[in-house]
């Protein structure tokens, strides 16, 4: 696979890619991660997911001692090296490395961790037809047992439905709460259409803010596109006239249809297709600003 892999400022073919058997991002999930997507170079909207990774750590207590300004450089510097312009890029911050126990001891150094590959986009007849969801039976973690606002790669959870998902060759999965209403799907934020407004489940139903569900809320007013957070039972797919799911990697992908049912007309509705279009206005504005056009 093209791209390289860093630890902590050193260098590796992605293939060479490793950490050690002691890291604690390893034996117990104890680390915090943010994914990326690179346009003709550059990271996109780096400091906005180097926000989100900082205060991931701090809630989970660790140490970061690193300088966003500097780290934006290197991870320019690693896909020039790497060759690649359209690149997927994953930061994992570890707690770091030490003894084999649950409670981790004082002063561990954090491990800082830089992986850089070829993005390989979705099949672009996904977004001119929409893509199939599965809604799962597993439920997504309840807030009091892990804080969604921490982007941690504790994700056994999402990797499970993804495999449910994956059984009914659904492309997403889509998780309810505790309280049986919908939260989001396993990499992806979740958005329903209704006679023309968008809705989407509050952050207190327990979903991560996504950094692209932030950007929807930011053109949908831009485009006088009313949008509200809600809490959506399961009855809300059933009635919607659109849906679409949202991540860094997927952008706005138009949903077809879920465990098989088609949503609305089975088709990319009007507002998805708007806010997809102000969308690529909105990336691609921000190419031509990084890339000094």
């Amino acid at each position: 696979m093209k791209g390289l892999f860093s630890r902590n400022g050193r260098v590796l073919p992605y293939r060479r890619a490793m950490v050690s058997a002691l890291d604690r991002g390893f034996l117990y999930g104890d680390s915090a991660y943010e994914t990326l997507r690179s346009y003709e170079g550059r990271p996109f909207l780096f400091r906005e997911h180097w926000r989100r990774l900082r205060a991931s750590c701090a809630r989970l207590g660790i140490s970061f001692p690193w300088k966003r300004d500097a780290q934006e450089a290197f991870v320019v510097g690693l896909l020039k090296r790497a060759r690649l312009k359209s690149a997927h890029v994953r930061i994992i911050v570890t707690r770091g490395e030490g003894a084999i126990r649950m409670a981790p001891e004082r002063g561990l150094r954090p491990n800082l961790l830089y992986y850089v590959q070829l993005f390989t986009p979705l099949p672009a007849s996904l977004y001119r037809r929409g893509a199939a969801v599965a809604l799962v039976g597993l439920r997504r973690n309840p807030i009091e047992s892990l804080d969604p606002r921490i982007k941690s790669s504790n994700l056994l959870n999402n990797v499970l439905a993804s495999i449910q998902a994956g059984r009914r060759r659904a492309l997403e999965a889509l998780m309810l709460n505790s309280a049986g209403d919908l939260v989001e799907g396993a990499s992806s934020n979740l958005f329903l259409v209704r006679h023309g407004v968008v809705l989407t489940p509050p952050l207190s139903e327990g979903l991560l803010g996504g950094i692209t569900r932030a950007i929807v809320f930011r053109i949908a007013r831009r485009e006088k596109i009313e949008i509200r957070e809600r809490v959506l039972g399961e009855r809300a797919l059933r009635h919607c006239d659109e849906a679409f799911i949202t991540s860094t990697l997927k952008e706005i992908l138009p949903v077809r249809s879920c465990n098989g049912r088609l949503l609305g007309n089975g088709r990319p509705g009007p507002v998805t297709q708007r806010l997809g279009c102000a969308f690529q206005r909105f990336r691609d504005k921000w190419i031509c600003r990084a890339s000094g056009r």
